[in-house]
């Protein structure tokens, strides 16, 4: 049952076989159908892995309503079976559902079997290539694909059991192939893998139901592992290694040298990175640790070989205070004066201090001079208030990279090392909303050269991933900040 809610009793439930695939999603399965409930057609849209006209279908979900599209049943949770009678199982086998059956072919599989078509195609190769036009190897060919069919929705009515997503259970087979129970049978906790990312709960409530043992190594460094990962929605990158261990050992109910010996372990195999600051131990999950590392390195090299200086920089805050009939501040031709001259600059301050000004006086001399100058920010709002302030167009950082999203909807973006952005100058507003991931994009997308001026303040959101950007550049000491 996949994903069935145990304790929610608020979800309805509705059951008919599938009339009609609307659309289909083959990177997240996300479906929207067409459901025979037995009285009228039912559109509804869920996650459906594999999902085939003629299935029989018992789903767990509320009622909707879609403002173009009208009412609509989302289904949070559903069991499938397979078509029960000749003529859904004509629907079913009709609809490309087993690759080397089309309509003619599943019309004299039908004709020859009746209600054990389904059965004689997935167990009985030999009888099936009996009908005209089938050979023995194409019947075997199909039978092969029926079991892998089988096989995956199998896995997902394991998996669901226990609270795991369709969707997770095709990143499993997608790891594991035709051997995905037997994997996950020997170690639940492979579930907890970066690849497949099943909550640890769920993983321990899998192996808890087959006896596994508390103690065993896998489940503490599993244990571990998700510790850092849990904290990671708590903003923190890495955690010392005196907490985390602690932590972990009180989680799985095990003593404190265990998860000491799997972190050992865990740090081994690359599974996570130790890095000693001032003789204590943090612990990071790889992924973090690659982005801090790039990061710190990238602006190093930026420090060392910064962006060509502006010449007469003087004058022209003259030439501004002179037309616009106003007069900088100290601090702000400080600010003005690192960004044409270094190349870089952290801009911060609360509300009213100053910054746009400051701001403003930056993009114009630096458009003056012919340098093409990109405005960027963390969220659409952000980007229109900038683009407002500046008079320049501003967009999402996302939008400005070109993202795109892989098969696990992770984002991935266009703009990097190997398609840099075509510009002299980047402006990132709202600092404090981005995260370590993000921003590490961001410098693998300027091009040599390239100046980076950023802005915040402590007022502003934190960012939602984990990772201090901007307090942490600040507290460096090493970025020209203002």
């Amino acid at each position: 049952m996949p994903g069935v809610p145990q304790e929610n009793k608020t979800l309805l439930e509705m059951e008919g076989s599938v009339e009609n695939i609307v659309y289909h999603n083959e990177n997240n399965q996300y479906t929207v159908l067409e459901l025979n409930s037995g009285d009228e057609l039912v559109t509804v849209v869920g996650t459906f892995p594999y999902i085939s006209i003629g299935e029989k279908l018992h789903l767990f979900g509320t009622w909707t309503s879609h403002a173009t599209f009208g009412q609509q049943f989302r289904a949070e949770a559903f069991e499938r079976s397979r078509p029960e009678d000749t003529s859904a199982m004509l629907k079913y086998l009709s609809s490309g559902a087993v690759k080397g059956i089309g309509i003619a072919t599943a019309g004299k599989i039908i004709a020859a079997f009746g209600d054990e078509a389904i059965n004689v195609i997935e167990n009985d190769p030999e009888r099936l290539a009996t009908i005209k036009g089938i050979t023995l190897k194409k019947a075997r060919e199909i039978s092969e694909e029926m079991q892998r069919v089988n096989g995956i929705r199998d896995l997902m009515a394991f998996l669901g059991s226990f609270g795991v997503r369709p969707e997770d259970a095709v990143k499993v087979w997608k790891e594991y192939g035709a051997d995905s129970v037997t994997c996950i049978q020997e170690d639940p906790y492979r579930l907890c893998s970066e690849k497949i990312s099943v909550d640890f709960v769920i993983a321990d409530k899998l192996a808890e139901s087959m006896e596994y043992d508390r103690a065993n190594a896998e489940r503490v460094k599993a244990g571990v592992l998700y510790v850092l990962r849990h904290n990671l929605n708590n903003g923190h990158t890495c955690l010392p290694a005196d907490k985390l261990c602690p932590a972990a050992a009180s989680m799985l109910g095990v003593p404190l040298e265990d998860t000491q010996q799997a972190l050992l372990e865990l740090c081994q195999t690359f599974e996570a990175v130790c890095e000693n600051f001032d003789g204590r131990d943090f612990i990071f999950l790889p992924k973090q640790h690659r982005s801090e590392v790039y990061s710190a390195d990238r602006i190093h090299m930026m420090l060392k070989y910064p962006p060509e200086s502006i010449v007469g920089i003087e004058k022209e805050i003259d030439e501004i205070e002179r037309s616009e009939g106003i007069e900088y501040a100290e601090r702000q031709k400080d600010a003005i004066r690192a960004a044409l001259d270094k190349g870089l600059l952290i801009l911060t301050g609360g509300p009213g201090t100053g910054k746009t000004t400051t701001l403003n006086a930056i993009i114009r001399i630096l458009m003056q001079k012919g340098e093409e100058v990109f405005l960027a920010a963390p969220t659409g709002r952000a980007a229109k208030r900038m683009s407002e302030l500046t008079g320049v167009e501003a967009k999402t950082i996302h939008r400005m990279l070109q993202v795109d999203w892989d098969e696990n909807d992770n984002p991935v973006f266009q703009r990097n090392e190997r398609n840099p952005l075509e510009c002299d100058a980047v402006v990132i507003d709202e600092l404090s909303m981005v995260d370590s991931y993000v921003f590490e994009s961001v410098l693998r997308a300027l091009p040599i050269g390239c100046r980076l001026i950023l802005v915040g303040d402590s007022d502003q959101l934190p960012s939602v991933g984990a990772g201090n950007v901007i307090g942490d550049l600040i507290a460096s000491n090493v970025f020209p900040t203002v």
